[in-house]
């Protein structure tokens, strides 16, 4: 399970300050929380004990687990903060991942908790504090997967490029010039030319060639048979 593993680099740690691998089985189909706080913020210890609570209530019913992710100013209060909060932490001292998440997830403001899909990395509520806080105390509606999350924020996690999802047509455009009948799918183009090198790039990803050692694995069938098929 790659999906929110990725973006940490095997720097949470659990109550005991021992280092938590997030591919294991344990945490796979979970829900996480992307906790940001700290305990300068007025706010942020006011919506704490609120969270405190709902985890305690709903976490093992809901499949749910948080992370906190801290903007304290030194790692003292980091650690008066965090020992009342049952849940996982990001080290302290990675505080430049910190601020990699921040920016890629737009967190402008604190608190924030933002749910992600663990097996996915893909952002289901970006509000997700608003919603404890006002709207469904008890969570019947979580984990509140919403229009502006899914089609405006999903993948937010992913490093890569995007095609604006607005161009839903020409999404399928290609979809129909590629032959793609299923996802998930990864073909690999060439940039010059505009040449299929590979159709099957997931399969040799995640079965036949994890180290990348026989990239991009250009074969006969996508050579001679889809060449040129983006032009």
């Amino acid at each position: 399970m790659a999906g929110i593993a990725k973006n940490f680099d095997g720097h949470i740690l659990n109550k005991s300050n021992e280092e938590v691998d997030l591919k294991d089985e344990k945490y796979k189909g979970k829900i996480f929380g992307l906790y940001f706080s700290a305990h300068w913020c007025p706010p942020c210890r006011g919506f704490t004990p609120k969270l405190i609570e709902f985890y305690k209530t709903h976490a093992k019913d809901k499949n749910f687990e948080i992370i906190f992710l801290s903007s304290d100013s030194d790692e003292k209060s980091f650690d008066d903060y965090y020992k009342d909060m049952p849940w996982l932490k990001l080290d302290y001292k990675e505080q430049e991942k910190k601020d990699e998440l921040e920016n890629k997830l737009g967190v402008n403001g604190i608190p924030k908790l933002i749910l992600i899909d663990g097996d996915t990395g893909d952002v289901i509520c970006t509000d997700a504090r608003e919603q404890i806080q006002n709207h469904d105390k008890q969570g019947k509606n979580f984990p509140w997967k919403g229009e502006n999350s899914e089609k405006k924020q999903s993948c937010v996690l992913m490093p890569w490029l995007k095609l604006d999802y607005k161009e839903q047509e020409k999404k399928d455009e290609l979809e129909n010039k590629l032959g793609v009948n299923g996802i998930p799918k990864l073909i690999l183009i060439d940039g010059d030319t505009g040449d299929v090198i590979c159709t099957d790039a997931r399969e040799q990803i995640q079965n036949h060639d994890k180290q990348g050692k026989n990239f991009p694995w250009k074969d006969e069938k996508s050579e001679k048979k889809q060449s040129c098929v983006l032009m």
